[in-house]
């Protein structure tokens, strides 16, 4: 599955869901999960990760507009692009079933915050990561 939403565009895999929300008019967030997506949750999609099985993945591209607070280029969004592949060391110890990561980054002169969670043990992060390489790596950021 293709979405595309205000200049993003990422492959989805069967079965993934995926949407941009706007709870707050200076955060747009593009979401997807492995698992049904909860209507009404907030960018870090609290409702959506509560029930997640073993294997789960969701992840938050969310946008810091002008505005904000936030300048592109610059701390913490200083990172140039999305670096692939994931590393393990980048997520969280595992706290209630799952590990999460958080990477900011600038790309096409737009600052984001990439929030992964994967659900289960690390064995099965290990198992997922390449899935999110694969979904992170088709990720394309049009100029604002």
């Amino acid at each position: 599955m293709l979405l595309e939403a205000s200049g993003l565009t990422i492959e989805l895999p069967a079965g993934w869901q995926g949407r941009l929300i706007s709870p707050s008019p200076h955060l747009p967030t593009l979401q997807a999960a492995s698992f049904p997506l909860q209507p009404d949750d907030e960018e870090l999609g609290p409702l959506s990760t509560r029930e997640m099985a073993a294997g789960d993945c969701f992840l938050a591209l969310i946008e810091y507009l002008p505005g904000s607070g936030v300048t592109p280029g610059r701390a913490p969004f200083h990172e140039a692009g999305l670096e692939l592949p994931l590393d393990p060391s980048w997520f969280s110890p595992e706290v209630a079933g799952r590990s999460v990561m958080d990477r900011n980054f600038t790309q096409a002169g737009r600052a984001f915050c990439l929030h992964l969670v994967i659900a289960g043990s690390r064995l099965d992060r290990r198992r997922r990561l390449p899935l999110l390489d694969r979904i992170l790596g088709s990720l394309e950021v049009a100029d604002r």
